[in-house]
């Protein structure tokens, strides 16, 4: 989610709100943002710029919400019964949390609901506790301290995460036993602690690396962890694996380390060897939680202290560091405001029931990051009824309503969604993949019939949901290229889309899919949707884009494609191009041969290991020239396509971001599959990847992209299907949904996704020719049958060797039906592709006839 403004959203709503306010006549409600835990206040003007009444609103309406649940406020309105000019209201916000971690894996944000609801409208009352003696004792109030910061994303194999769906992948420093490494340090302010107090301390740690089986009998743990607070080590610890580890420890500390702010918690890797090995350890730091009893000090910021868990009432005392009013507030208390002189103590009785009191110098009240009004969405509704969801950003709604109105022009009953739509109905307005699918559940199970096919995202992603800029050391790579020493990782080359490296792309969150090689994008995860299986009920594309111009820069590709494309022999025609490794070449040819025999017309591209200029070349020609579909196997990475793994040094790039720019316009583009390792990473926060560039590039590239967002080895079965399916009549989603119920494998569901619309018809030959041949001693005769509308037309024969590479070609009118052609013997003929087609009856149509049997099959290689 980008980083969200406060900026008006809605106009004033006309007329002002007396008595008893119609529903009609009542404000918009708003969200309010929130990123801190603690007290917070809302001005009457803050609401004013996003759409509330100038007049004001009655203040039995007042009521906020959070997650469904009512949050008590505290309302000033001056007595008059109107919250209006000069009133505000205040809360005790939380941070939003995940399921299994501190901060929520996709939102920054915690959202709270402003709505006009006098049934659940409810207060944090004023309090007026009465003084409590000083010679009576007070009870013990505890702070606990939780530090953390989501600074480094590390990549965890799906076997070390235990089945949690969400598991914590940031964290905050990296430490390694590396002799130049230095440790984590965490500034610790232990000034409000009670003298002799006793910290509980806990230290959350996660192992990257393990020691070699060689070094296993000296049964050493994998990971050593010294532990100092001031310069006094407090403990040790240590582990094995690369589960999440705990720390816990008790220490006393010297009486001079609690009455200064500058005491500091180091967390060391220890550099240490085991039979004459150097140990590499490289262990990550997730937060540092610390506890102890309280003397009652409050500082310059909120605090929070808790009480035991069977208080039953008594008397509390603070002391403020410094002079002005201090606010104290609790469920069961209220809302105290305390005028207070500095190191003065403050006593008041607390009622019975709190379990904790939030302690803020009135100036210190935080305020919200951002308010937003909302726009009514009625999603929930079940008498809608749509074929295509289109599920945009705001920013591109307006933008997308071109695609809209294509698709409906061509009979599909389209709904186009603002994605804070979904959040606010799904998600209590909180950013998350969660929210987003089960909106596609609900439309697809309890919409009218008939049920929805397609879906689209118009948005881009980024893995980096939590900070501003980018900054590619922050980021790990795959799961094996993590152990590097230092505090972070390497950064990468990228191709970034700006210098200032904002990280404002993430518009609509992919959902992280746990794979061997650690977590990568999955927008498959949004078809899942019947049935509980990892198999796809809707067909789902993305449109990874930032920009109006971009969406349309895709959309006129879309028409261009739908409306001008040309038919053709390029509709007849599949590109193969592979890496310089024998078994991808030797799987092209396969399957060009195979395809072939049923009219499509192959060009191949099988380059040396040193990917000679020619051949970037004959790829760049093989796209101008045009296909249904252009398939690459091989190597690839995040822009290129590779001769072989970055591993040899003898392997080079094949074809990469620039030589896409040299490609021509045409309305006769392929749909571009990618059976490489991650050619389609498209949640990079700053940088491009070869499958979002060949579909985002105007007027040229792909129309569609289909590949990994990650590492994989898949079957060959996913290019036999995918070609074989987006060779025939049909849409690009259903072809890609159709082959993945094939294949059943949960990485293929999740790994390949689709960038491009998936509504699209491909431009594949409509019609099946039922082709025949036959061996004399003249040569060889091919004859075939053509439908009445192609009389009049043109035919295209495409004569291949056994490699798939054609031998020669001829174009002649189709002047009859029955059409026989001879030509000479040619003992290197295996296959003959035929391709008709009729521009003033628009109808064309392909088959073939195969002279020799294919070789046979390949196993499958790893991108």
């Amino acid at each position: 989610m980008r980083p969200l403004p406060v900026a008006v959203l809605l106009g004033a709503v006309a007329g002002a709100l007396a008595g008893t306010a119609a529903a009609t006549s009542l404000p918009p409600e708003l969200r309010i943002y929130t990123r801190e835990a603690g007290p917070h206040r809302v001005t009457f003007e803050d609401l004013q710029a996003v759409g509330l009444a100038a007049a004001g609103v009655p203040s039995r309406l007042v009521s906020l919400e959070s997650a469904g649940r009512t949050v008590p406020l505290h309302l000033r309105d001056g007595g008059d019964g109107v919250f209006g000019p000069g009133d505000s209201f205040e809360f005790a916000a939380e941070i939003l949390a995940g399921a299994h971690t501190y901060f929520h894996p996709y939102s920054r944000h915690n959202v709270y609901w402003l709505r006009w609801d006098e049934a659940r409208a409810r207060r944090l009352p004023d309090a007026s506790p009465p003084p409590y003696p000083a010679s009576s004792p007070v009870t013990t109030l505890t702070r606990r301290v939780h530090l953390e910061e989501d600074r480094l994303l590390i990549r965890l194999a799906a076997a070390d995460v235990a089945g949690v769906a969400e598991p914590e992948i940031w964290y905050w420093g990296k430490i390694t036993s590396h002799r130049d490494s230095t440790p984590f340090r965490v500034p610790l302010d232990l000034r409000d602690a009670a003298e002799e107090a006793r910290l509980e301390l806990t230290v959350a740690m996660r192992g990257l690396s393990t020691l070699p089986a060689a070094q296993r009998s000296d049964r050493a743990h994998d990971h050593q962890a010294t532990l100092a607070i001031g310069g006094i080590l407090v403990g040790n610890t240590a582990w094995t694996g690369k589960q999440p580890h705990l720390y816990s420890g008790s220490p006393l500390l010297p009486a001079a380390l609690y009455q200064s702010e500058d005491v500091t918690l180091e967390i060391a890797i220890a550099n240490r060897k085991i039979a004459d090995a150097k140990v590499v350890d490289v262990a990550m730091i997730d937060f540092v939680e610390i506890a102890y009893p309280s003397n009652g000090r409050v500082g310059a910021g909120a605090v929070r202290l808790d009480l035991a868990p069977d208080f039953r009432g008594g008397g509390v005392e603070l002391v403020p560091a410094a002079a002005g009013d201090l606010v104290v507030t609790g469920r069961e208390l209220g809302w105290l405001e305390l005028p207070a002189a500095a190191g003065l103590p403050l006593r008041f009785a607390v009622p019975a029931g709190e379990r904790s009191l939030w302690v803020v110098p009135a100036p210190a009240i935080a305020r919200p990051v951002a308010i937003e009004a909302d726009r009514p969405s009625e999603l929930r509704r079940s008498d809608r009824q749509a074929d295509y969801l289109i599920i945009a950003h705001s920013s591109l709604l307006e933008a997308s309503r071109e695609l809209v109105a294509l698709h409906r022009g061509a009979g599909l009953t389209v709904e186009l969604v603002d994605v804070q739509d979904v959040y606010d109905e799904f998600g209590f307005g909180i950013a998350s993949p969660t929210a987003i699918r089960d909106f596609v559940a609900h439309a697809y199970h309890d919409w009218r019939p008939p049920r929805p096919r397609f879906v689209l995202l118009v948005g881009d992603a980024s893995w980096d949901t939590k900070n501003a800029t980018v900054d590619e050391a922050n980021y790990a790579n795959w799961v094996g290229h993590q152990l590097l020493r230092g505090d972070r990782f390497v950064a990468k080359d990228t191709a970034d889309y700006d210098e200032a490296r904002r990280n404002d792309r993430n518009l609509i969150p992919s959902w992280n899919y746990h794979t061997a090689e650690g977590h990568a994008a999955s927008d498959g995860y949004y078809t899942l949707v019947d049935g509980g299986d990892d198999l796809p009920d809707l067909a789902l594309g993305r449109l990874p884009v930032a920009s109006p111009e971009e969406v349309r820069a895709i959309t006129a590709k879309v028409r261009s494609y739908l409306e001008a494309a040309p038919l053709g022999p390029w509709r007849g025609r599949l590109v193969w191009i592979s890496g310089a490794l024998a078994s991808h070449q030797e799987r092209s040819i396969l399957l060009a041969g195979e395809l072939a025999a049923a009219g499509r017309a192959p060009t191949v591209v099988l380059p040396g290991a040193a990917a000679r200029p020619e051949d970037r070349e004959r790829i760049v020609d093989a796209l101008d020239d045009g296909s249904v579909v252009t398939h690459f196997i091989g190597h690839g990475g995040r822009f290129i396509w590779r001769t072989g793994p970055p591993d040899l040094a003898d392997q080079v790039d094949l074809f990469d971001l620039d030589d896409l720019e040299r490609l021509r316009p045409s309305a006769a583009l392929p749909v571009v599959v990618s059976v490489s390792c991650y050619s389609a990473p498209f949640d990079h926060p700053s940088a491009d990847s070869i499958g979002e560039a060949f579909l985002r590039l105007p007027g040229r590239g792909a129309i569609a992209f289909i590949g990994a967002s990650w590492r994989n080895a898949p079957p060959m079965s996913l290019s036999r299907l995918l070609v074989g399916e987006l060779s025939r009549p049909g849409t690009v989603g259903e072809a890609l949904m159709h082959v993945k119920r094939q294949i059943a494998r949960p990485y293929v569901t999740h790994l390949f996704n689709l960038l491009g619309d998936p509504a699209v018809p491909v431009a594949a030959p409509q019609r099946a020719l039922a082709v025949t041949h036959r061996l004399d001693g003249a040569g060889l005769v091919v004859a075939f049958e053509l439908p009445g509308e192609a009389v009049g037309g043109r035919v295209a024969l495409t004569y291949l060797d056994a490699d798939g590479q054609p031998l020669d070609g001829e174009e002649l009118a189709a002047d009859s039906a029955a059409i026989s052609v001879r030509r000479p013997p040619d003992p290197r003929i295996r296959t003959v592709a035929v391709y008709f087609w009729n521009d003033e009856t628009g109808v064309d149509g392909a088959g073939g006839t195969l002279l020799a049997e294919p070789a046979p099959a390949v196993a499958a290689g790893q991108g």
